[in-house]
């Protein structure tokens, strides 16, 4: 028996005049149709004669990120799909949207750190200004290099960085008052980081285990 796979493809985004996004815009009386994501990012394109490089559900989740009223948003779209561009699009289109990732493993992080710059190329943003790496050796290299402590990696980090990717258990320690300078207010870290990000994506969740989905939720 011969057995034949095709690729998976997603739905695209109808584009301007129907894009939840509304790529639109009015000019001297007159609608223009444009879509920010293909001024942004041309290169994108899945099909070329297709003006938005966008799937559907990509367009979506943006627009209930930024436009919509719900404090939640998942997307269950399949394995290779996109979901981790609808996610963090919000922050390609605006550079002063800031977002934390956080992922189950070390490797994880790392794979889409590579990825963050990736998208940022696509999108024309800078990554290295932009785009923030943290897990435990990282943060203790940085500490070594430094001659500081993770305290202050941490708050520069946050302060300077619009998009972090990192692990439960450093956002777990830092709401639980475990990284301390003598020179700073206990609370301050962990008060820098509540009003910081303007979203929290979780990647992988379905692999987070029982204790840090709790840690994630009591934090």
């Amino acid at each position: 028996m011969k057995i034949s796979l095709l690729p998976l493809h997603s739905q695209l985004n109808p584009g301007p005049g129907h894009c939840p996004l509304g790529c639109s815009s009015y000019g001297a009386g007159t609608l223009t149709l444009s879509c920010l994501a293909d001024e942004k990012a041309p290169q994108l394109k899945q099909d070329p004669t297709h003006r938005c490089p966008l799937s559907s559900h990509q367009a979506e989740t943006c627009a209930q990120i930024d436009l919509g009223g719900a404090d939640i948003v998942f997307n269950t779209s399949a394995t290779g799909d996109g979901k981790s561009l609808a996610g963090y699009l919000p922050a390609l289109l605006n550079p002063d949207f800031r977002i934390m990732g956080l992922y189950p493993t070390i490797e994880l992080v790392e794979d889409q750190t590579q990825q963050q710059h990736r998208y940022h190329s696509l999108f024309g943003l800078e990554a290295k200004e932009r785009v923030d790496c943290l897990f435990g050796a990282e943060l203790s290299r940085r500490v070594s290099a430094a001659k500081s402590n993770k305290f202050q990696e941490l708050l520069f980090a946050i302060q300077t960085k619009p998009v972090i990717l990192t692990n439960p258990d450093i956002f777990h320690l830092i709401c639980h008052f475990k990284y301390r300078d003598p020179a700073y207010g206990n609370d301050l870290l962990p008060v820098t980081l509540a009003g910081w990000p303007d979203l929290w994506v979780f990647d992988e969740f379905h692999i987070f285990g029982p204790i840090r989905k709790r840690r994630l939720l009591t934090a």
